[in-house]
């Protein structure tokens, strides 16, 4: 019962990184491999190596590409940020407003 407490106040995060890379593979077995590479983000080196080496071959590769391209995006989008000015804009804002006229940055 006590351990079902201490799950229970765990965050779903913490749960996540807490989890055997064996069983996670088990859980996601069959999932889309955006959907694998999405857990893999969440989890330290080792726990996402060894959840790796557990995919079969395919959806490993797939999974790590789709992990790259997601970090790739991430940096783009942070390096392509700037906080508002006191103009109240930022220039991602004004990069964006011509595709995106409702996107508001700050």
């Amino acid at each position: 019962m006590q351990r079902l407490t201490k799950a229970r106040e765990l965050k779903p995060l913490e749960a996540l990184q807490r989890a055997d890379p064996q069983k996670l593979a088990r859980f996601l077995e069959g999932e889309h491999p955006q959907t694998i590479a999405l857990v893999l983000g969440q989890l330290g080196d080792r726990q996402a190596s060894a959840l790796l080496m557990s995919l079969p071959n395919e959806t490993r590769s797939e999974a790590v590409k789709r992990l790259a391209n997601s970090e790739n995006s991430r940096r783009k989008w942070r390096k392509g940020f700037q906080p508002c000015s006191a103009s109240g804009s930022s220039k991602l804002e004004n990069k964006a407003s011509a595709r995106t006229p409702a996107f508001k940055a700050c």
